[in-house]
């Protein structure tokens, strides 16, 4: 039918009576977010999930500062090889509330801890199961996300 993809799928719509596609690059840009016409880019809008408010301005050391005052521990001592089970659970603590509530990336708390960002990341698996059977657990993580996402906007 063709030499290349782009001539066969033309020559199938021709054979097959269908219109000729618009080329991607000739397609109109919204907001320079979708590509299309505007009743494309309102129907993927209505589908798409509506994130939480991020609070950009939230940084690595002012949740690791808040985690570990409601933790009772020394921030300090987080950031030392130290392999204690509380310490463990409150920087995982800070790198589940980082990508919550501020969208920071796992590698970044890791990095903010001396710490290499896949035992952060089995440390967030860990406790995600966790709040998976544990109300208490979650009622603490949501207070503290709430004081979070609160002190940031002001």
């Amino acid at each position: 039918m063709g030499a290349h993809r782009v001539s066969v799928a033309r020559r199938y719509r021709e054979l097959m009576g269908e219109a000729e596609a618009e080329r991607y690059d000739e397609i109109v840009n919204i907001a320079q977010i979708f590509k299309g016409d505007e009743v494309f880019a309102a129907a993927v809008i209505q589908k798409a999930e509506v994130p939480e408010l991020i609070r950009r301005s939230l940084r690595v050391e002012r949740i690791a500062l808040a985690v570990s005052d409601d933790l009772g521990l020394d921030l300090r001592s987080l950031q030392t090889p130290n392999r204690r089970a509380e310490a463990s659970h409150a920087r995982a603590l800070t790198a589940y509330l980082g990508k919550l509530c501020g969208r920071v990336p796992y590698s970044r708390t890791a990095a903010y801890f001396n710490r290499d960002a896949s035992s952060i990341a089995k440390g967030v698996l860990n406790l995600d199961q966790a709040l998976r059977h544990f109300r208490k657990l979650r009622d603490e993580v949501d207070v503290l996300a709430r004081r979070l996402t609160k002190t940031s906007s002001t």
